[in-house]
């Protein structure tokens, strides 16, 4: 009787968890599309992924799993590949959560990833030494 019971009890769980997935597109910012094409420098390719869980102690939360905090942490660790980079292109967030609602504890894990092209803004020296090995 107790493992029928543990069983319903499990499949009850999994049953009523509730998991959230999106993609967005993130538009490139207009601060760069203001500059010159000689100024902005493409580093590549990068990807940066974060985590973070949370528990409900019946309605007091502990632990870390805040959407803007999972979004900044993943989009650090992206830059963190270039370490030049000043932001990203075609950036593109991958946002996944789930959540079991249980009677006293509710665990929500969340996972954030984010990829996009790596960019670097030339400074005024960096733009005349690169402007003179075009020219050569």
């Amino acid at each position: 009787m107790k493992k029928m019971l543990l069983s319903f009890v499990v499949i009850a769980t999994l049953t009523a968890s509730c998991v959230t997935n999106r993609v967005i597109t993130i538009p490139n910012s207009s601060t760069i599309s203001n500059l010159e094409k000689d100024r902005i420098e493409v580093l590549g390719k990068t990807e940066g992924k974060s985590g973070g869980g949370r528990v409900w102690l019946l309605f007091i939360p502990i632990g870390w799993a805040k959407d803007s905090w999972c979004e900044g942490r993943a989009y650090k660790k992206a830059l963190k590949s270039y370490s030049n980079a000043d932001g990203l292109l075609e950036q593109t967030e991958t946002y996944h959560k789930t959540v079991i609602p249980l009677i006293v504890v509710t665990p929500v894990v969340k996972k954030v990833k984010i990829t996009g092209i790596a960019y670097h803004i030339r400074t005024d020296e960096e733009l005349e030494e690169y402007l003179k090995t075009k020219k050569k």
